[in-house]
């Protein structure tokens, strides 16, 4: 969707993160990808800071270590 909205050049990052939840009253089976959403903040903050697109790409890899 970002690649469609934008005018510019479009950098893509795949995150893995995927955490089934077998032990829980209300969730047994469901999956979450929670860390998914942190590593969206963090880049996102970063370009708000006026931070290129190497350098975005650079820390949405740093953030999934």
């Amino acid at each position: 969707m970002a690649k469609e909205m934008s005018a510019g050049r479009v950098e893509t990052v795949i995150t893995n993160d995927d955490v089934a939840v077998d032990n829980s009253t209300y969730t047994t089976g469901r999956r979450g990808v929670a860390g998914t959403m942190i590593v969206e903040k963090i880049v996102g903050a970063a370009a708000e800071e006026g931070r290129d697109l190497g350098a975005l790409r650079v820390s949405a890899t740093k953030s999934m270590r």
